[in-house]
């Protein structure tokens, strides 16, 4: 006997697809897609930057684009509460490593009013490093920033005169000088070796030992302004595939010289320090292979981007970290910090280095 229609089992409805679901599983999708877009993009920037040459080309381009999927997927997710997780890991991703934020720790602060009898015995030193560009700067800015920061030890790279730096800093200091490196020292400059001219450039030396005599003992400071990659890039941004010869030749020239210099500089009796226009970000291949043995000031000490170089490129805000203050073994990072703009398209770099190997007087 059959059951009353009323009673018979009737299967459950089936839910209505609204426009909202739809909506908040695309977001959904999207905001994982972006997850793993920045994780490739971060991957291919510290495993093919200087190596291969299309990672290179991603090494120097504003990364600033990667975060402007947030636009978007940001309030999004305000609306959307399975895309929050995704949308603030991207987030975290893009504006940390893959924009080369550093979080340092700071283990001392040097007052600029006053020079401490650390500094009198040389077992402390503040460096200033600089590209002034083609003629840019101001000099102004330049002879404010050192009354600002009271540097120990200073090098400015590209076209500038051992007359116009001593002019800056005034006459109680050493100024010495090679073809676009200058440095000017508080201590005496006890001997000058130069590692040697660029090929490329007939003006650039590549790197300088300045060795410093210090009440603490001997400080073989390496003044260096590796080749820039802008040859390369130029390359391909003009000619596209028809440029990438160009640019693998520049990263093979860029190549040979960071790991001559690199070798050098190993060669030094030291303790050494290295500052200067690297043209390498810390992503770099070259700056990991040649350069990992150094402290990066920065790194170790600073906190932020610490963005040296960009300011605008085609009006759109940019900027790379490309200059750096090294600390080799015996020294220890205290601080380290960007300083103002004197004019350059590059800032200026100042780092507190303390004697970490009991050498000090």
């Amino acid at each position: 006997m059959s059951k009353p229609a009323a009673e018979r089992p009737t299967s459950a409805p089936a839910p209505l697809r609204t426009s909202g679901g739809r909506f908040a599983r695309l977001m959904n999708r999207c905001a994982w897609l972006y997850v793993a877009a920045v994780l490739i993009c971060w991957l291919a920037l510290r495993l093919g930057g200087d190596r291969w040459w299309w990672a290179t080309a991603m090494l120097y381009a504003p990364r600033w684009g990667w975060a402007l999927p947030l636009a978007i997927l940001g309030p999004a997710a305000a609306f959307v509460r399975r895309a929050r997780l995704p949308v603030a890991l991207a987030a975290l991703v893009a504006a940390g490593p893959l924009m080369g934020f550093c979080f340092g720790w700071p283990s001392g602060e040097r007052t600029r009013q006053s020079r401490g009898a650390n500094d009198v015995r040389g077992e402390a030193i503040r460096v200033l490093t600089c590209n002034i560009g083609q003629l840019t700067y101001d000099p102004l800015e330049l002879a404010m920033l050192v009354v600002e920061t009271e540097p120990d030890v200073i090098t400015i790279q590209e076209r500038m005169t051992v007359e116009e730096l001593a002019a800056v800093v005034g006459p109680d200091w050493h100024v010495v000088g090679a073809p676009g490196i200058t440095v000017a020292s508080r201590f005496p400059i006890a001997e000058k070796l130069v590692f040697g001219e660029s090929e490329a450039s007939a003006w650039r030396t590549v790197a300088v030992d300045y060795r410093l005599a210090t009440p603490g003992g001997p400080i073989d400071f390496v003044a260096l302004h590796l080749l820039t990659p802008r040859k390369g890039i130029e390359a391909v941004k003009d000619d596209h595939w028809r440029g990438i010869d160009r640019m693998r030749a520049n990263l093979e020239r860029r190549s040979k010289e960071s790991a001559a210099a690199s070798r050098w500089v190993a060669s030094l009796p030291g303790p050494a320090i290295v500052a200067g226009d690297m043209n390498l970000p810390p992503e770099s291949e070259l700056f990991k292979r040649d350069w990992s043995s150094f402290a990066d000031a920065f790194a170790a000490a600073g906190c932020g981007y610490g963005y040296t170089f960009g300011y605008t490129t085609s009006g759109w805000l940019y900027g790379i970290r490309i200059d750096h203050i090294l600390a080799g073994a015996g020294w220890q990072v205290e601080r380290c910090w960007v300083g103002r703009h004197i004019g350059s398209d590059h800032r200026p770099v100042v780092a507190d280095l303390r004697r970490s190997d009991g050498s000090g007087g």
